[in-house]
C-alpha cells in the first residue's frame, strides 16, 4: 500500500498522510544503551540501535520503508510510524486470556508464564487513538514515535491485578512452554507477552498535547479497565434472588440458572459452613487477632443456642459472601434467603429504610431480579413425602421438620410485612 501510494503522489489532488501503527517489539531484541545499568529504558534517541524480535524482522523493514517514503517529498506525502506498545483497554486483545481465565473461575490460579519478571510496554487503545490524532492534527516534524504509556509493570503484576479484581485472587508461575498449548494465542501473541522492554514515550510526552485515559497503566486503573471490559463483552452481573416455601424447588432453579449465565450460587447453609469452617482455621492457625477473635465470637454464640447462630451473625455471613469478589463480579442467585422481611431489610440496607435502597446499589448486593416459586401444600407435602429415603436422610424434609417449616413459612408471608412487601416497597423487583 505505502508504495503504491508513493509511486501515485504525483497524481494527488492534495496533500496525503499515511500513518503506520507498529509495535514495540520491533526493540525486543535491543541492546542496554547502559552496560553498567541496563534499567535505564530506551527512548526514540536510540532509534538506530534498536533491534526486531526475530519474528518481526518484517516489521522493522516496514517501519525503515514508510519513514524513508516520507522523506520523498513531504509536502504531498508525509509519512509517520507509531510504534506501539501492547494495547489494552476495551476488549484486551492480548490480555483477554488473563481476563477470561479469571472472569470464568474454571482454574483456582491464574497461570503467570515463567517468571513473570519481565516488564511489558503498555498503552490504552484511547490513548493510542488519541496519539494518532494528535499526529494527524499537529504534523510534527519528527516521523517515528514510541505509544506507551508510564507504566513499569512487569507480567507478574498485570496478571495479580487482573485475577484479583475479577478472579480467585490467586496465580500460579507455570513454564513458559505451556503458552504454546493454548489454541486461542498465535506466535505473535506468545513472542508479546513474554517481552522484557523498558521504554519510553519520551517526545510525545515534549511535544504532544495528550489528554490520557490511562496515563499510569493497567494496574493502576484496573477497576476502570475491568469495567470497560466487562462493558465492551457484554458481560453484565445478575443479582437474582429466589423465594418460596420449602420443597418448592427453588436449589433446583437456581442451580440451573446458575450453570447458563456461570452465576454463583449462594445457599445459607453451606455459606455458613464455608465460613465457620475458615474461622475455625483461623483460630488453629493463630492468624490475624481480629479474625481470631471473630471467629471467637461466632462460635460462642453457637455454643450457647444449641449450634445455630443468631441473626446478626447470619446476616453478617451472608453480606460478606455476597460482597465477594466473584458475586459482585459475576453476580450470585441468591437461594431461599432471607426468609423473613427484617432479615431482609438487614441484609441489604442495614439501617436504611427500604425506600433508601437505590443508594445502597453501590454495594452491588441488592438483587435486580427476585423470582417466587410457590406452588398448594398439597402438591408440596407430596413431593415430599415421595422423596427416597436416602435423599431425606439428615436433611429437614422429614415429614416432621418439612411441616413445621411450611407452616412457618405460610405464616410469615400472610403478615403485613412479607418478603415480597420488602422489595416491591424498595423497588427492586
Amino acid at each position: 500500500m505505502i508504495t503504491a501510494l508513493h509511486d501515485e503522489m504525483d497524481q494527488f489532488s492534495g496533500p496525503k498522510m499515511f500513518i503506520l501503527v507498529s509495535t514495540i517489539m520491533t526493540w525486543a531484541m535491543t541492546k542496554p544503551a547502559n552496560k553498567d545499568d541496563p534499567e535505564i529504558p530506551f527512548t526514540e534517541e536510540h532509534y538506530s540501535r534498536r533491534k526486531a524480535h526475530p519474528n518481526f524482522h518484517d516489521h522493522i523493514g516496514l517501519e525503515q520503508l514508510v519513514v524513508k517514503f516520507g522523506k520523498t517529498k513531504s509536502s504531498q506525502f508525509s509519512t509517520y510510524v507509531v510504534a506501539s506498545g501492547l494495547q489494552y483497554g476495551m476488549g484486551e486483545h492480548i490480555f483477554n486470556l488473563f481476563f477470561k481465565m479469571s472472569w470464568l473461575g474454571e482454574v483456582p490460579q491464574v497461570p503467570i508464564f515463567g517468571n513473570g519478571s519481565n516488564f511489558i510496554p503498555t498503552i490504552h487503545i484511547n490513548d493510542l487513538a488519541g496519539i494518532i490524532q494528535n499526529v494527524t492534527d499537529h504534523k510534527p516534524k519528527s516521523q517515528y514515535f514510541v505509544a506507551v504509556d508510564d507504566s513499569k509493570n512487569t507480567m507478574e503484576d498485570i496478571i495479580k491485578a487482573v485475577t484479583l479484581m475479577l478472579g480467585p485472587g490467586e496465580t500460579l508461575n507455570v513454564s513458559k512452554e505451556e503458552l504454546y498449548l493454548i489454541r486461542d494465542l498465535t506466535q505473535t501473541d506468545i513472542d508479546s507477552v513474554l517481552v522484557n522492554l523498558r521504554i519510553e514515550a519520551t517526545y510525545l510526552k515534549e511535544n504532544l498535547n495528550i489528554q490520557w485515559v490511562s496515563e499510569t497503566g493497567m494496574v493502576e486503573n484496573i477497576e476502570q479497565i475491568t469495567e470497560e471490559y466487562k462493558q465492551t463483552r457484554g458481560l453484565l452481573l445478575l443479582r437474582i434472588c429466589i423465594l418460596g416455601p420449602p420443597a418448592v424447588g427453588k436449589s433446583t432453579i437456581a442451580e440451573r440458572i446458575c450453570k447458563h449465565y456461570k452465576l454463583h450460587h449462594v445457599k445459607l447453609k453451606e455459606t455458613i459452613t464455608e465460613t465457620l469452617e475458615n474461622l475455625e482455621s483461623c483460630v488453629r492457625m493463630e492468624d490475624a487477632e481480629n479474625d481470631q477473635s471473630e471467629a471467637q465470637e461466632f462460635l460462642e454464640n453457637m455454643n450457647q443456642n444449641g449450634g445455630c447462630l443468631d441473626d446478626q451473625f447470619v446476616i453478617r455471613i451472608m453480606r460478606d459472601k455476597l460482597s465477594t469478589k466473584p458475586c459482585v463480579n459475576q453476580g450470585f442467585v441468591l437461594d431461599g434467603f432471607p426468609k423473613t422481611y427484617e432479615q431482609a431489610k438487614e441484609l441489604f440496607t442495614g439501617d436504611e429504610e427500604p425506600e433508601d435502597l437505590q443508594s445502597k446499589h453501590e454495594k452491588k448486593i441488592i438483587p435486580e431480579f427476585v423470582f417466587f416459586v410457590d406452588s398448594t401444600d398439597v402438591f408440596l407435602k407430596n413431593r415430599v413425602l415421595n422423596l427416597p429415603e436416602t435423599v431425606v436422610e439428615g436433611t429437614s424434609y422429614t415429614p416432621e421438620q418439612f411441616l413445621r417449616r411450611l407452616a412457618k413459612f405460610r405464616e410469615r408471608n400472610v403478615e403485613n410485612e412479607t418478603l415480597l412487601n420488602y422489595f416491591e416497597d424498595g423497588d427492586s423487583s
